[in-house]
């Protein structure tokens, strides 16, 4: 069964008590932490107060979104990301693989990235600990093939995927992403974007009906980035996503995708006028933010890849 949750890092501007009682409110269960802001890992205060009101809330932390970076980091650091996941009570971490995309490597920058990955791997499966590569453009994991050949020659139960749709490629190229990576994929970040605009996930019923029927029944799910980064609009988009969930498994239907427009579709907008009546402003809200939202992500892109800080704002963490 599928678990439904928050990336911590959608509201940094809130405060961990805050994103706890926002979560709750939505009807949410899980949390992923994210270390550059809410849950940094050398604040030992910091994460017992953390993992002690998520218990009374009764939530839980799905994984440790860290910022580390394989091939840029030292390995040996990674013990600290891990004892503070534990104190979160979660064995799930989230990593970064690379420091560019994987047609920049050349054979010998591969092997040793590869080596820093399988050291990673033996202290996690030393640790009881997982560690998942987020698939991510400008890292190794930018394409299907890389991120396949990354899991099978690492070949470890301690190393495996994060998935989200890449917001530059098409609902199929992403749907194939995700057929093959299928077997590695322990957690997802759910929303709806195309190029650098961002959508409600209302709009992107049928094509995320056809990611989940490709997924395992117990990946986690977990809610990242509002389209219009209001904590208002939390309850809406994990409304849509529970919508999602109850529908992917109807009957007759395979995963082939339907689409009209950015992932809407003919029959979602004859079934939901009510609904999507009711959220017209909210989307328009979003839309007409785009141009604003493509100066922000190639700023925070080139703030991250060439100032070495991995806190994207405006695309993917």
């Amino acid at each position: 069964m599928y678990q439904i949750g928050l990336v911590s890092v959608s509201f940094r501007g809130l405060s961990p008590e805050e994103i706890i009682r926002i979560a709750k409110d939505a009807g949410l269960n899980r949390i992923e932490w994210g270390s550059d802001v809410h849950a940094p890992f050398d604040d030992a205060e910091r994460l017992s107060t953390i993992a002690a009101c998520q218990r009374s809330a009764g939530l839980r932390c799905s994984s440790y979104g860290t910022y580390f970076v394989l091939g840029r980091d030292d390995p040996a650091v990674l013990s600290g990301y891990i004892a503070a996941a534990k104190c979160l009570d979660t064995s799930v971490l989230r990593l970064w693989c690379g420091t560019k995309g994987s047609a920049d490597y050349t054979p010998q920058e591969l092997q040793a990235l590869y080596g820093d990955c399988r050291s990673a791997a033996s202290i996690a499966q030393a640790q009881g600990v997982t560690l998942c590569m987020e698939c991510h453009n400008h890292t190794l994991t930018d394409t299907k093939e890389s991120a396949l050949a990354l899991m099978e020659a690492i070949s470890s139960p301690a190393f495996r995927m994060y998935w989200q749709p890449n917001q530059l490629c098409s609902e199929q190229e992403n749907l194939q992403y995700l057929k093959l990576l299928r077997p590695y994929i322990v957690l997802v970040h759910v929303f709806q974007w195309k190029d650098v605009c961002r959508f409600p996930l209302a709009d992107g019923i049928e094509v995320w009906k056809a990611y989940l029927r490709t997924l395992k029944k117990e990946t986690t799910l977990l809610l990242e980035f509002m389209p219009d980064d209001q904590p208002q609009s939390l309850p809406i988009e994990a409304a849509a996503l529970r919508k999602i969930i109850e529908e992917s498994d109807d009957c007759g239907i395979n995963s082939s995708l339907r689409f009209s427009g950015i992932g809407q579709s003919r029959i979602w907008k004859q079934r939901e006028k009510p609904y999507r009546a009711a959220n017209r402003s909210h989307a328009s809200i979003h839309q007409s933010r785009c141009a604003g939202q493509t100066q922000s992500f190639f700023k925070n892109a080139l703030h991250f890849f060439y100032m070495g800080n991995a806190k994207i704002h405006g695309r993917r963490d």
